[in-house]
């Protein structure tokens, strides 16, 4: 099965940036909160019959920086429901692997809930996501988290 995920969202990111002043400059901590719009597709692994391995890539767009628009890849995972209806899980993945400056481990939870399926039995999910930003632990994870929700299509 491939799976394919429309997400919404916002992230608070705290990233370093340069300010130059004249002809002396100094490295500081921006922390910056802009929504998102995502998506990401993958291919969902069994590893038994309720417990899946979903790597993906994706892409977030930043829609108050566009320079802060994100490139990421990450493994989900999910333990479903006993007739896979509903799942919730774990990820770990890297973000901005891009952007060398900003390139950031993270780690998620994520839960999901069909809403529909077809004769082919391809389903829909309603789904919630959320992750921390682990490269700049010192600036906390108030400074360092992203939340985003949507639509995930399965296709058989």
């Amino acid at each position: 099965d491939w799976f394919v995920s429309g997400l919404f969202g916002t992230e608070l990111r705290t990233r370093p940036v340069e300010i130059t002043t004249g002809t002396s400059s100094i490295e500081t901590n921006e922390s910056l909160c802009a929504p998102l719009l995502g998506v990401k597709f993958g291919p969902e692994l069994r590893v038994k019959d309720n417990f899946k391995i979903n790597p993906a890539v994706g892409l977030a767009l930043n829609f108050e920086d566009s320079g802060y628009t994100s490139l990421f890849a990450e493994a989900e995972f999910n333990y479903y429901s006993t007739n896979l209806k509903n799942y919730i899980g774990a990820s770990v993945g890297i973000w901005d692997f891009t952007h060398g400056d900003y390139v950031t481990p993270s780690i998620g939870v994520q839960v999901g809930s069909q809403v529909w399926t077809n004769a082919k039995e391809d389903k829909m999910y309603l789904v919630a996501e959320g992750r921390m930003f682990t490269r700049t632990f010192d600036a906390g994870l108030e400074n360092n988290y992203q939340f985003w929700a949507g639509i995930r299509y399965v296709i058989r």
